[in-house]
């Protein structure tokens, strides 16, 4: 574990990815390719001005009291519950990897998915407090799903024309309107190095990530030859990394970033961050195995938090 480290992930101008005549610009494309084939990561910079505000007050959840945010909790933590995947994960002490708490948001109207052991959960709808937070909370959530995941699917073509690969193959994993949006809140100590992490290092399952965090900063990426660097807080800035689902239909050139949050100073951090999915009836090509549905895939890689209740 690194608290400091000499070296920062790259930041790239992306306007005019975005910009009012957006459109395929190959320098850019190829900086993107090149930051993720080699560090794993890179900061984005001028796709979405004003995220920083806008982000900052949908964390507005987190400052709402336990009880009502309770009450979204997944049944793990709230047994009357029904919900398992998406809601309220409230911090515990016994968490081994993450000092955190979290609030998880899908698409709606739900999605669909098939017939798979313990998928069930795939399909439930999204958990909303019964008081927003401030007028207009939930659909401005929502609408960060949608907006943040166009950005997602943005950057990923921009990332096949930077590698010299078939666009199509590259973004067909997220050409449907699965994702998910994750607002997280944690208490940073800044005394004793255990104390200091945040979450542990860990990848992503999925097709790609991207990361917002607020001024306190403390997140960490790994790059392939094994560095860990800072991710530098960059005003609206964006950190983009790849999930494990990257790997396969980049020619195995790029694979799914490690990752860490550390804390460094007495304080309170918030994120939030998006994960760009397959539709979990999607066909997908896990770095190792056969290919499965990202329903299947999700179930095998995280057994325990898609089992049902008493099962």
């Amino acid at each position: 574990m690194n608290r400091l480290t000499p070296e920062c992930t790259r930041i790239i101008d992306v306007a005019t990815l975005f910009g009012p005549s957006r459109g395929p610009c190959g320098q850019t494309d190829r900086a993107i390719a090149r930051a993720l084939e080699t560090h794993g990561s890179f900061v984005a910079r001028g796709a979405w001005p004003g995220i920083d505000r806008q982000a900052s007050r949908l964390c507005a959840f987190f400052r709402m009291a336990s009880d009502s945010k309770e009450l979204c909790a997944v049944s793990r933590f709230r047994a009357e519950n029904r919900n398992i995947y998406r809601g309220y994960y409230p911090m515990t002490e016994n968490e081994s990897w993450s000092r955190r708490e979290s609030f998880d948001v899908g698409p709606e109207p739900p999605m669909t998915s098939p017939d798979v052991p313990g998928a069930e959960s795939f399909r439930e709808p999204n958990i909303w407090p019964g008081d927003e937070p401030w007028r207009g909370w939930c659909k401005a959530t929502l609408a960060m799903l949608n907006d943040l995941r166009d950005v997602g699917v943005t950057l990923l073509a921009a990332v096949s024309r930077g590698l010299g690969l078939d666009e199509d193959v590259m973004v067909a994993p997220a050409r449907g309107r699965n994702a998910t949006l994750r607002l997280l809140h944690g208490n940073v100590s800044g005394t004793g190095e255990a104390s200091g992490v945040i979450t542990s290092c860990h990848v992503d399952t999925g097709v790609l990530s991207i990361i917002w965090q607020d001024s306190i900063g403390g997140l960490q990426m790994q790059g392939p030859d094994g560095r860990w660097r800072d991710v530098p807080v960059v005003a609206d800035g964006l950190s983009v990394h790849c999930g494990d689902l990257m790997e396969v239909p980049s020619d195995r050139r790029l694979r799914a970033t490690p990752h860490q949050v550390l804390g460094g100073q007495d304080a309170e951090r918030c994120s939030m961050g998006i994960f760009i999915e397959p539709d979990f009836e999607s066909v997908v090509a896990p770095p190792s195995g056969e290919p499965v549905s990202y329903a299947r895939h999700l179930v095998n890689q995280f057994p325990e938090r898609f089992q049902q209740p008493g099962t």
